[in-house]
């Protein structure tokens, strides 16, 4: 029909377009830009292999099942050795493996047209459809612009606010040693860009929340809020909940089974430090004041430890998630950009 015709002119334009941006970052040494062009690449190109799926399904015409599925054949079997091409050029940065990139590229590029020659065998795009093709790839490029725009002023913003985490007296020994696991969580995390990567954007969430967990147990009179004591504890609930989700995104795309299974379990970790969080806070909050009371001591004793274990083991999740980061199914969503900062 029309409208799949047009579906993969536009996919072929844009796959082209990607692929070839891939090609030239490649000369230039620009991995991040290599990387994230063939990672659209193949996840539009996995997009045509779903609709000419769907296509072979409902069609009565064996000539047409036969040609579409043979197109389709043939590039669903080069995308991903096109993609690990790319990631081992990134890696060597030698000619032999760009050349070898470059040719899987035109490989691709072949493949995608025979799946659209099949949906439109007889004759080619007429100017109606090929002014659609166009204005559909012109659409979704200036939407991804748009939304890479809005990201990055985002990150930027998120950035320049981060100052590194403030230690208080040591004297205050439950204050000191819970800003200083945050503080630790926050070199970690500002080791990395936050660009394409909230994991990271979340991690410096946590460490400057917890921060004010214990910058409000240092504080005196009003400011010693038992209700805000609460309130910082369920907000860093639901950033663990967040990095929760993001690491096991990035886990279910490890093509190492290693990787993989150190990344889950440091992650199964965190649903009880979070809520062991919550739980001490409860207490903390209850006995706030009562400098006496033996149970308020205990609660802040155990309030500490807590506060160190989850900033820890936040801290190991984000080293092994980048530990992972060339051990990805190729072009896939929960890919986190991995790049040092200064």
């Amino acid at each position: 029909c029309l409208c799949v015709r047009i579906h993969m002119f536009a996919a072929e334009v844009i796959i082209q377009d990607d692929l070839q941006e891939a090609v030239q970052a490649l000369e230039s040494s620009n991995t991040d830009v290599a990387n994230r062009r063939m990672a659209g690449a193949v996840r539009k190109a996995r997009r045509v292999l779903d609709v000419a799926h769907v296509e072979a399904e409902n069609s009565c015409n064996t000539e047409y099942v036969a040609s579409l599925t043979a197109g389709a054949s043939e590039l669903s079997s080069i995308v991903k050795p096109m993609a690990m091409a790319c990631k081992k050029a990134c890696v060597e940065d030698s000619d032999a493996a760009r050349l070898n990139f470059k040719d899987l590229v035109g490989q691709v590029n072949s493949a995608v047209t025979k799946v659209l020659h099949a949906v439109a065998p007889d004759t080619g795009p007429s100017p109606a459809e090929q002014a659609a093709a166009k204005a559909a790839a012109e659409a979704a490029a200036l939407e991804e612009a748009a939304a890479k725009a809005k990201t990055e002023a985002a990150n930027s913003a998120a950035e320049e606010k981060t100052e590194r985490i403030q230690l208080p007296d040591e004297g205050d020994k439950v204050s000191f040693e819970i800003a200083v696991a945050a503080r630790d969580l926050q070199d970690e995390a500002t080791k990395w860009s936050s660009k394409d990567n909230n994991l990271i954007l979340v991690a410096r969430e946590m460490a400057l929340n917890m921060s004010e967990m214990a910058k409000m147990l240092h504080a005196e009179g009003d400011e010693r809020s038992p209700k805000k004591l609460l309130a910082i504890a369920k907000t860093e609930a639901k950033l663990t909940n967040d990095v929760i989700r993001l690491a096991k995104a990035t886990a279910a795309s490890c093509t190492d089974h290693r990787l993989k299974r150190t990344l889950l379990a440091l992650v199964d970790r965190l649903p009880m430090l979070s809520t062991q969080l919550k739980i001490v806070a409860t207490v903390k909050a209850a006995y706030s004041g009562q400098h006496s009371n033996r149970h308020d001591d205990e609660s802040s004793e155990t309030l500490v430890l807590n506060a160190q274990n989850l900033m820890k083991s936040v801290k190991d999740v984000v080293k092994a998630a980048q530990s992972t980061t060339f051990k990805l199914t190729p072009g896939s969503d929960a890919a986190l950009m991995w790049q040092r900062c200064g």
